[in-house]
């Protein structure tokens, strides 16, 4: 017999997504293990760190200073992690934006096993215009390193054909190594386009832009 999942709450972790979720009559706890690119690709995290370094212009403010409040993009998102099988649609809104921070609303639809699951989770994400070096992630770094393999693509979204370049980056999440590749425009919102990583432990994350618009 299969049960549907229905979805209560999803916040980002250190390296994984948690998902609270209702099984029948059962309240569980699922741990989608990603790498730590996804998440940081979408702004919804920082790497932490304890020692305490240089501030530097954060990127991810970057790609979202040059926009106006009201500036939107939504990315399919589909993860897959030791057999189980998660899709979500996140739409990333530009609420408001100063000389110090933007401020993203995060909105999530989910699906489990081809299924819908729960009602969309929203949250507001604070993104400061600089950061400490160390908290940067190693793919959101990668793509500002000339050393970085890269070039030039164009990637459809809808029915805009968006001119990208894309970068292949490798970096380390608890010592295990992550693959992907990352296709950047500076006409998208937030910046990322397109984005597939894959993790050494079988983890397999497909990113891609399907709307999106400035604001007027």
């Amino acid at each position: 017999m299969r049960f549907g999942y229905n979805v209560l709450d999803a916040k980002p972790g250190y390296g994984a997504l948690l998902v609270v979720a209702r099984v029948h009559k059962h309240k569980v706890l699922i741990m989608v293990r990603t790498p730590f690119a996804l998440l940081a690709c979408l702004g919804m995290i920082c790497l932490a760190s304890t020692a305490m370094a240089e501030e530097v212009d954060n990127p991810q403010y970057d790609f979202w200073s040059a926009f106006k409040a009201g500036a939107e993009v939504s990315h399919s998102v589909s993860i897959a992690q030791d057999g189980r099988a998660m899709d979500m649609t996140v739409t990333s809104t530009l609420k408001s934006l100063d000389e110090n921070q933007v401020v993203i609303t995060r909105s999530m639809v989910f699906q489990m096993e081809g299924q819908p699951a729960g009602q969309p989770m929203q949250m507001d994400d604070l993104i400061p215009r600089k950061i400490d070096a160390s908290k940067i992630d190693p793919v959101v770094a990668a793509t500002a390193d000339p050393k970085t393999k890269s070039g030039p693509e164009t990637v459809k979204v809808g029915d805009q054909e968006l001119a990208c370049t894309w970068y292949e980056v490798n970096s380390e999440q608890d010592g295990k190594k992550v693959a992907g590749k990352v296709w950047m425009s500076p006409k998208m919102p937030g910046g990322v386009v397109k984005a597939t990583i894959d993790s050494a432990d079988g983890g397999k994350i497909n990113m891609q832009a399907v709307t999106f618009k400035a604001a007027a």
